[in-house]
């Protein structure tokens, strides 16, 4: 079973994301820059049709303040819909696992606004959190109209982007 040259394609675009992605995080130390490039990688590498990146921080109050960065291809009503502060949203589902949730059928899922899912905006979406020295720093999401959307390549390339990003937003 020989690699497709799309398959090809897709491993070099990968590597060469990475690659510019760690070189600019050794370089770049403006936030807005480095979750630009991390959104964009995310995009480019996984076909995705929209993404963006958070951040969190805790205020003295207790509150947690989330700052959207970079949303590509999405609107912040849009995003606000889906990440929504009522308990059941994706945001609230990160933070309170902090692990990686993977919707492959946005249709049927119990976190999606349906009517997004009606309009073809999402299918499918890998939400990542941010994890720095043992804090959650924020999340990647990575949004694909259709259903299914994401292999397992994908999300490991996600998963590394999201890896480089709260090093990064760390420091």
């Amino acid at each position: 079973h020989l690699p497709t040259s799309e398959a090809f394609e897709k491993k070099s675009t990968e590597l060469t994301s990475l690659l510019s992605l760690s070189r600019l995080i050794s370089s770049v130390f403006d936030i807005r820059e480095l979750s630009e490039a991390v959104v964009n990688f995310s995009v480019q590498t996984t076909n995705a049709d929209s993404a963006w990146l958070e951040t969190y921080s805790t205020q003295p109050n207790g509150q947690r303040e989330v700052k959207l960065l970079s949303p590509k291809n999405i609107t912040s009503t849009d995003i606000q819909i889906l990440t929504g502060m009522n308990g059941s949203s994706i945001r609230e589902a990160l933070v309170s696992t902090r692990t990686l949730l993977n919707i492959q059928k946005a249709n049927t899922h119990p976190l999606m606004d349906q009517v997004l899912v009606k309009k073809k905006k999402i299918g499918s979406l890998i939400a990542v959190p941010l994890i720095a020295r043992d804090n959650l720093v924020g999340g990647l999401f990575v949004a694909k109209g259709i259903e299914f959307g994401f292999d397992r390549e994908d999300v490991d390339t996600v998963l590394t982007f999201a890896e480089q990003a709260a090093i990064a937003i760390d420091n």
